[in-house]
């Protein structure tokens, strides 16, 4: 959009040169070979400029474009540690859930077995006593 408006206005620059020296070739009686050499001469000036303000934004683009590239680098490297970091303590805490699951499973086996065995004498006794 910069380089648009500078070339608009280098145009523009160009055409009010033309106009003041077609202007000036009429008062002055300028040969037809004066005015096309002014006309050339203002050209190349206005060329030059006119690369010269592109060849600047295209510099400070770059420069720009590295800055960008430079935070997104910084970004993305502190995004993998915490990444990193979040991954290290969901695991920590996944074994502790396994652990605590493990020991209540076992907790539940050992009592359902004890529960288990004082049915199986409670069976057992009205067993023996409706056998005697």
């Amino acid at each position: 959009m910069e380089i648009t408006a500078i070339i608009l206005s280098s145009l523009s620059i160009i055409f009010s040169v033309v106009i003041l020296i077609t202007l000036f070739a009429t008062r002055s009686k300028l040969s037809v070979k004066d005015i096309k050499k002014e006309i050339d001469d203002s050209s190349e000036k206005s060329a030059n400029n006119i690369h010269r303000e592109v060849g600047s934004i295209v510099k400070a683009q770059g420069e720009s474009n590295r800055l960008l590239a430079e935070t997104l680098k910084g970004s993305m490297d502190s995004l993998r540690k915490t990444v990193a970091e979040l991954s290290s303590l969901t695991e920590t805490k996944l074994e502790s859930i396994r652990k605590t699951n493990e020991t209540s499973i076992k907790n539940m086996q050992t009592d359902n077995e004890k529960r288990l065995n004082e049915i199986k004498e409670v069976v057992d006794e009205k067993l023996q006593k409706t056998l005697n």
